[in-house]
């Protein structure tokens, strides 16, 4: 099988170039282009394509580590090692976002974007961003620490003289060492090894807060103040010292009521009204924000502690109930009353009116018992 040759032009086609080969086809061989002909012009120079104005700037761009290249090491040269500022033996890795000093590893201080040097975070911390009712994002609990360390405190205080102090440290005991006696919550009299105390009723009205702060066990102990850290940790950043420890102290109040309504006659120790009180709290406080607290997972910690309430026996029903509501209360009426604004006299205000509330009734009602539940 043959192959034509290539084809020929019309006449009066003079062919395409072919350069450094044949012409047009049939004709002589073309010379190659050359510049500064009428037909291709003068050839690009960097005054004209690199000038002024044009995106290239003066010259050609340059690529780093190009021998003979203005700024850069010689044909035999070694780069340029740029040091941390503060470190002048380390290689830096970036610089400061906000001063461009060159910082090594050790020195790059996490920034909203980037990395910093230390000065510079130092001189320009980050502003504590309000958490909502007047609290303050990254403010460390420290009121919650506070009230772990009085009730271990007072844990460990109330063991002196106990008859059995190693029973403390199990489900129950130290509850019947002469301190704990007289600092209990009882709404009517009783007596123990040969003493007899007045309880609320008898004029001991310490008894609705001193209560809250002693415990059963070291196991008692140890459930409250995790559940107390839990929520306090949470709490305590979202609505400020004052008004955590506002809620906090009603909810104890309220709790000391509850056992007033349903068992005053029964000794009763254990900071759970004041931690339900924080339950109840939370509950309301997300409600407002628009979470449910369902999907949260609150809601089934609530229910499940509610439930256990009533099915373990030896748990304060009238405590645990009444912290709870008492901490939904006054924490509903600080969302209604910041509802538009943070106004932290008021809502300690109220929070201490309803603490005095339920002090007053706890005293009336241990005084004038009668339970409408048991007879």
């Amino acid at each position: 099988m043959s192959y034509p040759g290539p084809p020929t032009p019309p006449p009066g086609d003079p062919g395409r170039p072919r350069y450094g080969g044949t012409g047009p086809v049939g004709g002589p061989a073309a010379p190659p282009p050359t510049y500064g002909s009428p037909t291709y012009g003068p050839p690009p120079s960097y005054g004209s394509s690199y000038g002024p104005g044009s995106p290239y700037g003066a010259g050609p761009p340059t690529a780093p580590g190009l021998p003979g290249m203005p700024g850069q090491p010689g044909a035999h040269g070694a780069p340029t090692v740029v040091t941390c500022y503060r470190h002048t033996d380390r290689r830096a890795g970036v610089t400061c976002q906000r001063c461009n000093r060159p910082i090594c590893p050790s020195c790059m201080m996490q920034a909203s974007v980037g990395f910093q040097c230390p000065e510079c975070v130092k001189a320009n911390p980050a502003p504590k961003v309000p958490a909502g009712f007047g609290g303050r994002g990254g403010v460390k609990p420290i009121a919650t620490q506070v009230l772990i360390g009085i009730n271990a405190a007072m844990f460990l205080i109330t063991l002196v003289g106990s008859p059995n102090p190693a029973g403390a440290f199990g489900l129950s005991g130290g509850s019947d060492t002469p301190l704990q006696l007289r600092l209990l919550l009882s709404g009517s009299p009783f007596q123990s090894g040969g003493v007899r105390y007045g309880g609320v009723a008898g004029g001991e009205y310490w008894r609705l807060l001193t209560g809250g702060f002693l415990h059963g066990g070291l196991i008692h102990l140890a459930m409250n103040m995790f559940g107390l850290w839990v929520l306090g940790s949470q709490l305590e950043p979202m609505l400020g010292r004052a008004r955590f420890l506002a809620i906090y102290f009603a909810s104890l109040f309220a709790g000391s009521l509850g056992v007033m309504i349903l068992s005053p006659t029964s000794p009763t120790v254990g900071a759970s009204g004041a931690i339900f009180g924080l339950m109840g709290a939370a509950a309301i406080l997300l409600r407002a924000r628009g979470v449910n607290i369902w999907q949260s997972s609150l809601g089934q910690v609530i229910l499940l502690n509610v439930g256990i309430t009533f099915f373990v026996p030896g748990i304060s029903i009238g405590g645990h109930l009444g912290g709870l509501a008492g901490g939904a209360l006054v924490a509903l009426a600080m969302s209604k009353i910041e509802a538009t604004k943070p106004d932290l006299a008021k809502a300690v205000a109220v929070a201490s009116a309803f603490s005095v509330v339920c002090i007053v009734a706890s005293i009336v009602l241990a005084n004038n018992w009668r339970n409408p539940l048991f007879g």
